[in-house]
């Protein structure tokens, strides 16, 4: 594998206690054994210890909020059929998660971030990167013409 894409959620590093209780309620109802808390800088670390090079990471949690706001409606919109099915309390966890999940992402206390990182190896052509503009430093071997 050259390229690697990961799109995670995370929390800030400079947690506050809600913060705390936020990870530890979606631990236990929404995502049981994964993390959403680990700040991205850990993520960041653990890829490059595992021999990645980052080339760039975007946050998108405001995207996200929207998008989970979006979801949120749907949801409150099918109220009915999802209690119906699932019943009261899986209506209700679900419910509290997507309007928390909204405004935690719209303020800044939890994140989305999308990261794209190759192999960290010389041979790694990153001027796949910059597109035409490679065409005026490299050759077709993509070696660096002086």
């Amino acid at each position: 594998m050259e390229n690697f894409f990961l799109q995670i959620a995370s929390l800030r590093r400079s947690w506050k206690f809600e913060d705390l209780v936020w990870g530890l309620f979606m631990n236990k109802y929404i995502f049981p054994g994964a993390d959403a808390s680990t700040p991205i800088f850990w993520i960041i670390s653990q890829l490059e210890a595992c021999g990645f090079e980052v080339h760039s990471v975007e946050n998108i949690g405001i995207h996200y909020s929207y998008t989970i706001h979006h979801w949120y409606k749907n949801w409150k919109k099918n109220e009915k059929y999802i209690k119906e099915h699932y019943g009261e309390r899986w209506f209700r966890i679900w419910y509290f998660f997507l309007a928390w999940s909204t405004l935690i992402a719209r303020d800044g206390r939890s994140s989305c971030y999308q990261v794209v990182c190759h192999k960290n190896l010389s041979e790694f052509n990153r001027t796949q990167f910059i597109g035409e503009q490679s065409a005026f430093w490299c050759g077709s071997d993509n070696k660096v013409k002086l």
